[in-house]
């Protein structure tokens, strides 16, 4: 997990979730897929950005920044309508 963390310069923390509680309670599908939960309650499920078209396909950049949307307006103090945005990415597998 590190070195894949490291290979695409994410600057976020990570956790490994090998019992997959948080990918159950999210319902997430594909790696890296993002989840932000608000008191509870999940809000977001969906890619980091739309750097990735397709698998193995990608732009020189993102043009749009989904998930730093979404947390930009928690930390406002805005809590927005819960939306999904298609991850794309790996399969995670051993889903129940």
């Amino acid at each position: 997990m590190k070195e894949h963390h490291d290979e695409y310069g994410y600057t976020i923390p990570a956790l490994l979730d090998a019992g997959h509680e948080y990918v159950a309670r999210a319902g997430a599908r594909v790696t890296p897929e993002a989840a932000v939960f608000v008191h509870g309650e999940l809000i977001y499920l969906g890619r980091i950005d739309d750097r990735y078209v397709d698998l193995g396909k990608e732009r020189p950049a993102a043009r749009r920044h989904d998930l730093e949307e979404v947390l930009a307006a928690v930390a406002a103090g805005k809590i927005p309508e819960r939306r999904e945005a298609a991850a794309i990415g790996c399969a995670i597998e051993n889903l129940q």
